[in-house]
This record gives C-alpha cells, sequence and structure tokens, in this order.
C-alpha cells in the first residue's frame, strides 16, 4: 500500500472541507507493517491532485508530470521537495525508508524515475494491468510494475482484520 502523505489520517482533501473516505493514520501504518502483512510505499506526500478540487484544473499537475510551462529545473525542485517531505514524515513515523513509489494516476516523466533512483526507491508502479515478469539480476525489471488500485471500500484498520483474519 502507497499512501499519500498529506491524507495520512484525515477525512479532507488536502487543505479543503473536501470530505472524502478517511485515510489511516501513522499508528494505523505502523501495525499494518508490524503484521508482516503489508509493505507501505509512497504515493507522494502531495502530488496526487484530485483535479475537479482545485482552484485552477486547467494548471494542475496531472500525477508527477511537469505543469504546463514549467521549467525542467522548477520540476525537478518540486519533485525533489515532495519526495523529501514524505520520506521525513514516514522515516520518523516507521522508522525506515519505503522502497516501492506508486505513479499517482500512473502518470510520470522518465525524469522523474531517474530521481526516484536518487532517493533508494527501487520499485515503482504504475496504474496499468497485467503481468509483470520479473528478471532476477536485472533491477530495471522492478520499475513500471502493473499494480492492483484499492478503491474506497474498506479503511486501513478494516483491511489489517480482513486479511489477518484469513492467515
Amino acid at each position: 500500500m502507497s499512501p499519500i502523505g498529506i491524507s495520512m489520517g484525515t477525512d479532507r482533501y488536502r487543505d479543503t472541507d473536501l470530505v472524502h473516505l478517511p485515510y489511516f493514520g501513522w499508528e494505523e501504518a505502523r501495525a499494518m507493517r508490524d503484521s508482516g502483512i503489508f509493505e507501505l510505499g509512497c504515493h507522494t506526500y502531495d502530488m496526487h491532485l484530485y483535479t475537479p478540487a482545485e482552484p485552477d484544473p486547467e494548471t494542475c499537475r496531472q500525477g508527477i508530470t511537469r505543469l504546463p510551462g514549467e521549467s525542467e529545473r522548477d520540476y525537478i525542485a518540486a519533485l525533489r521537495s515532495d519526495i523529501e517531505t514524505f520520506l521525513d514524515i514516514y522515516e520518523k513515523n516507521l522508522g525506515e525508508l519505503p522502497v516501492a513509489f506508486a505513479f499517482p494516476y500512473g502518470k510520470h516523466e522518465q525524469t522523474a524515475e531517474a530521481i526516484l533512483l536518487e532517493y533508494g526507491f527501487k520499485i515503482t508502479f504504475t496504474t496499468q494491468a497485467g503481468t509483470n515478469e520479473i528478471i532476477k539480476g536485472l533491477p530495471q525489471s522492478l520499475y513500471g510494475l502493473c499494480r492492483y488500485t484499492a478503491s474506497g471500500a474498506w479503511s486501513g484498520g478494516e483491511l489489517l482484520d480482513i486479511l489477518s483474519e484469513e492467515k
């Protein structure tokens, strides 16, 4: 599971009054990780934007792609800032760093892949459905993997209860 940092433990979209299904908090994240059932990754700190809720949807970042007219330098700075914020909060709360990154809406640029490598991410997930081919000794085969997308059916605690029952 790859949480969105700014949404951890809240039922509001970003800093607005827009209500969404509650997201699990860091205490639940620790319980999920400690269960041995879940691996927690990163889904950005605050780059998973919901276009209809944004004040200017025309200039809303799509996944972790560049904004229209944004220079590569500014894009890299924004991406680094977001990743560093997420990693700092993650490490403070879980005492480790994630190795997996799920691209918001599956949208990203090649530059993002290089930056994620610099931060120690070893696995990236797209939103594509399909079969993955992992090749031993070829770490690049862990980039751009297909993934399952959860839709607000259960809270983190409920998922943990369900999976614990199946153990």
